[in-house]
């Protein structure tokens, strides 16, 4: 969404610095350590289960 103009976004500098190298993004801030260490991709349908929706809960937590 913030490719398309929609809003800010934090991102892992790795999936970040090639768009803002090319201009698709700006950088608002300097880079930051991350403070987490996880990122969790799933196809849309499984965002729905019960088993991920409850993993979802226990990380953000």
């Amino acid at each position: 969404s913030a490719l398309a103009g929609m809003g800010r976004t934090i991102l892992p500098l790795a999936l970040a610095e090639a768009a803002i190298a090319r201009g698709s993004l700006t950088a608002l801030t300097a880079p930051e350590p991350a403070t987490r260490a996880y990122w969790l991709l799933a196809p849309p349908p499984q965002w729905r289960s019960k088993k991920v929706r409850s993993l979802v809960g226990f990380l953000s937590s």
